[in-house]
């Protein structure tokens, strides 16, 4: 393919020049608590990368293996050739208490989701405004209940949330959220519930990506 692209310039082609920019695959590792990002291009062009939300150049740090990411940061990547420079393409990562920590739901998500792995809600990456690309779950008739293990005692003062709005598709926000916590798993008290809205009120909703914040007492 590299090569065709290479005629391309020659003969003076226009041609799909985004087929040329950096490709990534961005898998959450519970085990060892990583986001990992497997980087390539067509041709196998050279990949600089940053991790500090710089532009990468040349002279940035080149890709030769996938990348491990265990703390808050920007990873923004670009193929570099002689005759063409790909786009930069950039994702954000942020990491807190539950990020990359074990997860399991109650109840079963809606079958549209049903593909969908539950680490979705704790991989560091907000989804972006598409319902169906694979960075959001959804729930039909039924409450989700997300049950996340911290894996040793810490305190927390709120809890937050991001959510898809979209009344085209019949995507609405949030009606209530409740925090609880357990120290053994099986009994859970109540810490804050919060009624934020019915959902008839969010169908005149413009389309949007919002986020609900929890706060109560530190526990």
């Amino acid at each position: 393919m590299g090569k065709m692209f290479d005629i391309y310039e020659r003969e003076g082609f226009n041609y799909a020049k985004h087929l040329l920019e950096v490709s990534m695959i961005i898998s959450p590792n519970i085990e060892n608590e990583t986001v990992e990002f497997n980087l390539s291009t067509l041709g196998d062009a050279p990949i600089y990368y940053t991790l500090d939300g710089s532009e990468p150049t040349e002279n940035s740090t080149l890709y030769t293996k996938p990348l491990q990411i265990n703390s808050t940061c920007e990873v923004k990547t670009v193929a570099i050739r002689p005759d063409f420079t790909s786009k930069v393409k950039s994702q954000e990562i942020s990491f807190n208490k539950a990020t990359l920590k074990p997860i399991k739901f109650s109840k079963p998500v809606h079958n549209n989701y049903a593909y969908i792995k539950p680490e979705t809600l704790i991989d560091g990456m907000v989804g972006d405004p598409i319902f169906n690309t694979g960075a959001w779950i959804g729930y039909l008739g039924t409450d989700m209940q997300a049950v996340i293990d911290l894996k040793e005692m810490q305190k927390i003062s709120s809890v937050e949330m991001t959510l898809l709005i979209e009344p085209g598709n019949y995507i609405f926000g949030a009606e209530a959220m409740k925090v609880e916590i357990s120290e053994d798993g099986e009994n859970f008290k109540t810490i804050k519930y919060e009624k934020y809205s019915d959902v008839d009120k969010w169908k005149d909703v413009a389309k949007d990506i919002e986020t609900v914040v929890l706060n109560f007492d530190e526990v």
